[in-house]
This record gives C-alpha cells, structure tokens and sequence, in this order.
C-alpha cells in the first residue's frame, strides 16, 4: 500500500435488503437500496473494492472496513488524491 499517496474514493453500489419482522405481505418491501460510501481505497480489483474509513499511515493501521462485490457498482469516483497538488 502506498502510504505517501492515499486514494480517496466515492462508491454508489447497490446493497441487498432484509427484513426480520413478521409483516402483512402487501406492506413487505423487495427493493434493493442504493448506498454511497466514502473512504480509502485499500484494493481495487476484479471482484472487489475495499474501502477503510480510518488509516493511520504511521503504524500501517486501518479501520471501519467495507469490502463490496464489483457486481454491486453503479459507479466509483475519485475525489482526490493526498499530497496531490491543486
């Protein structure tokens, strides 16, 4: 990971939707819901995109991790980069 240059991104994905109550089946929803997440990239591969919400550069320590399924990406977006110059 390179620690000088954090790549800070925006996801719009699509997350699946679960409901635990016991509802009347006219009142239950079947609509997947859109997320937006905000944070680090940690990896950008073929199947996934993990993002951390928390790194500390000095100890190589991350937390508040997410790891999304690339099927579930509407879009990804590059905010900026750290050191990056305007």
């Amino acid at each position: 990971m390179d620690w000088k240059n954090l790549k800070y991104v925006l996801v719009e994905w699509v997350d699946s939707v679960s409901h635990d109550p016991w509802e009347h089946y006219s009142d239950a929803e079947f609509a997947p819901h859109t997320i937006v997440s905000v944070g680090i990239l940690l990896r950008d591969d073929t199947n996934i995109v993990a993002l951390a919400l928390n790194a500390d550069p000095s100890s190589e320590m991350i937390s508040c991790t997410i790891t999304i399924p690339k099927s579930c990406i509407v879009r990804m977006e590059d905010l900026c980069q750290k050191n990056q110059k305007k």
